[in-house]
């Protein structure tokens, strides 16, 4: 694969959150870097990766670009000197085929959107309505919260787990970890929480405590949404949270901030 045009071998590293790079590939290929204020620890499978610095790029693997895209920068000296680490950043975009000593496939997900319909229909309580799910849904920050606000089109007996994500493009599967503020921070792209049973006429809402990232930077910011999953709630307590499809899971207060491969 190429780094701003200049070839490089990665290792896929599912135990990284971020793609990384060796100073020099960075510096070799012009791209854009700034040094972070406070060096960042970056855990791998291959261990431990102390971070002072990050690029702005765009990484090829084959025909397929990806851009702008922040990378760590590593040391250039040591064992893993000539390698780059492809993370979760990247491979998260991606369904990932490996034949050991063969090849390697990389295909786009599909958006969620595309298949919502396919899913709920697999729901045979779930009578046929205009909107997806039978839920007509809205977000507003309040503060560092924010507050989900559904009506329902039918009656629901009862409550629901149900994936959100923006009605205007609904499930794009765009990975959100970005080394913004000298940080590993997430960019929320979906809402996943439980709704109550109810029923037309008696909306409903839901706080999802520090949701107000959502509308931070980086976030989908949608204030309309869709539903692209649901399945009847389960037996044990649910938060709100919001999420990315990077995978992994951090634990933010009460609220479990949830990140799914």
């Amino acid at each position: 694969m190429e780094i701003g045009g200049v070839p490089i071998d990665m290792v896929l590293d599912t135990g990284a959150l971020a793609s990384t790079i060796p100073e020099s590939v960075g510096t070799r290929a012009g791209l854009d870097g700034r040094a972070l204020a406070y060096p960042m620890v970056l855990h791998s499978a291959a261990g431990q990766i102390l971070v002072r610095k990050v690029f702005l790029g765009e990484l090829r693997l084959g025909a397929l670009g990806i851009h702008p895209l922040e990378l760590a920068s590593m040391s250039s000296v040591g064992r893993r000197a000539p390698f780059g680490l492809l993370g979760l950043d990247v491979l998260s975009r991606f369904h990932v085929r490996v034949e050991p000593g063969v090849r390697l496939w990389l295909r786009p997900r599909r958006d969620l959107g595309i298949t919502a319909a396919e899913r709920l229909a697999r729901w045979s309580f779930l009578p046929s309505c205009k909107r997806l799910g039978c839920l007509e849904a809205s977000v507003e920050a309040v503060g560092e919260d924010a507050v989900v606000h559904v009506t329902y089109e039918t009656d629901l007996a009862r409550p629901l787990d149900v994936l959100f994500s923006c009605a205007s493009n609904p499930g794009q599967p765009t990975a959100g970890t970005t080394l913004a503020s000298d940080a590993l921070v997430r960019a929320p792209r979906q809402l996943r929480l439980r709704v109550p049973a109810g029923f037309p006429g008696e909306p409903a809402s839901v706080k999802v405590r520090r949701g107000g990232a959502w509308f931070g930077s980086g976030g989908a910011g949608c204030a309309d949404l869709a539903v692209v999953d649901l399945s009847p709630a389960s037996l044990e307590p649910r938060d709100a949270a919001v999420d990315d499809p990077a995978g992994g899971s951090v634990a933010a207060g009460e609220l479990q901030v949830a990140f799914r491969p």
